[in-house]
């Protein structure tokens, strides 16, 4: 995902202008946006509703904090399609955009973006750091191998820790 990110969000015209080849460089990206935010989603879902983190002994502090962080991360994906879309419109000045961005809105831009990485990468990390330092003997683990036993391949052994 990451490298989606750095990738993905490269906008290049073949003729160093506007043109509509931008759109295939970029809706990837838009499309990875609106997919961490659903990862976001059913992640928060799964451990609200499944009583994992109830299992894992988070703090308090958690829930609340998930809705906070989800509601963040809509706000700036919902930011960052129609900012970005509105700025592949055409060159500033043509008319051609929704609206034309003013220095204060390209601060306000700059501002989202640093927020999506904040929210979509480093955040999701610092919560798995997190559980795997303070919370490593609660987690289930499942164990995958390739090992050949009994001519079949492929075991999988469900483990606890």
């Amino acid at each position: 995902e990451i490298r989606n990110i750095v990738v993905n969000n490269t906008i290049v015209g073949n003729d160093g202008g506007y043109n509509n080849h931008i759109y295939i460089h970029t809706t990837p990206f838009f499309c990875l946006q609106i997919a961490v935010f659903f990862l976001a989603l059913g992640g928060v879902m799964d451990g609200l509703r499944s009583g994992y983190w109830d299992h894992l002994d988070v703090p308090r502090w958690f829930y609340p904090g998930a809705y906070v962080y989800l509601v963040c991360l809509a706000i700036t994906v919902c930011f960052k399609i129609p900012y970005a879309l509105n700025a592949m419109q055409g060159p500033p000045g043509t008319g051609d955009r929704w609206w034309e961005n003013t220095p204060t809105l390209d601060s306000i831009g700059a501002f989202f973006d640093s927020t999506f990485l904040f929210l979509g990468a480093f955040l999701p990390l610092m919560k798995t750091v997190y559980l795997l330092w303070f919370k490593s003997d609660k987690l289930d683990r499942l164990h995958l191998t390739t090992a050949h036993h009994d001519h079949q391949w492929g075991v999988v052994n469900a483990m606890k820790k």
